[in-house]
């Protein structure tokens, strides 16, 4: 029985580490260069890779060139990227209730 209140107080800490890291998160900037990995199941490999994403070029227009490599499974892959990223702007919706009892 003391294992699962060790588990118990594992869960906890955990869920008040994530509440805390959710309530001091900032606005993220998606601009400058970026890092990203994984693996995949057939073949099975690693992957990693990287990018440079540019501020707006013009309005809505971004630039995002890449370059990822593959290991694992006998096979090796290497790939580049060149995204050109198309943004438009949406109107916020705004949700209002209404109530006939007011």
């Amino acid at each position: 029985m003391p294992h699962f209140v060790l588990n118990w107080r594992r869960f906890l800490a955990g869920c008040f580490i994530f509440a805390v890291t959710l309530s001091s998160a900032t606005r993220a900037h998606a601009q400058g260069i970026g890092f990203q990995g994984g693996g995949s199941i057939d073949p099975g490999q690693f992957f990693v890779g990287t990018h440079f994403e540019t501020g707006e070029l013009m309005p809505g227009l971004r630039f995002r060139p890449g370059i990822d490599g593959g290991f694992g499974g006998d096979y090796s892959l290497a790939s580049i990227n060149v995204e050109i990223r198309v943004m438009s702007a949406r109107k916020a919706s705004i949700c209002r209730s209404n109530n006939s009892l007011m």
